[in-house]
């Protein structure tokens, strides 16, 4: 998928990468995500449905709509799980250093 989806023409080789065909298991997946947003994890596949999510929203992949069991969920119901998950991210967030400060930490040149 990082080499079908790339959006890079610069040389021969990416024009290639992006024009490639792709398996037909591939070729569903990129389908039904741009489709809907729906990823699936076919049997003991390495990728579980967030890191194909994360790589299709990475690779500047988006859905022209909506999975339609979101239809069917209560308002109430939908509501408290995109609460949730707001809080949940949220959280996740403030426990993380700032960006200037991880690279200080953890990726910082030696003087030289």
């Amino acid at each position: 998928l990082h080499y079908k989806a790339t959006e890079r023409n610069d040389t021969p080789f990416w024009d290639y990468c992006r024009t490639m065909g792709v398996p037909d298991s591939l070729d569903e997946k990129i389908r039904l995500f741009e489709s809907r947003g729906r990823v699936f994890r076919e049997n003991e596949e390495l990728f579980n449905d967030t890191s194909w999510f994360a790589v299709m929203i990475g690779q500047g992949l988006k859905p022209r709509g909506h999975d339609p069991m979101a239809d069917i969920m209560p308002l109430g119901e939908l509501r408290a799980r995109m609460s949730h998950i707001r809080s949940v991210i949220a959280k996740c967030a403030d426990t993380m250093l700032h960006h200037r400060d991880y690279i200080n930490r953890h990726c910082a040149a030696d003087p030289i």
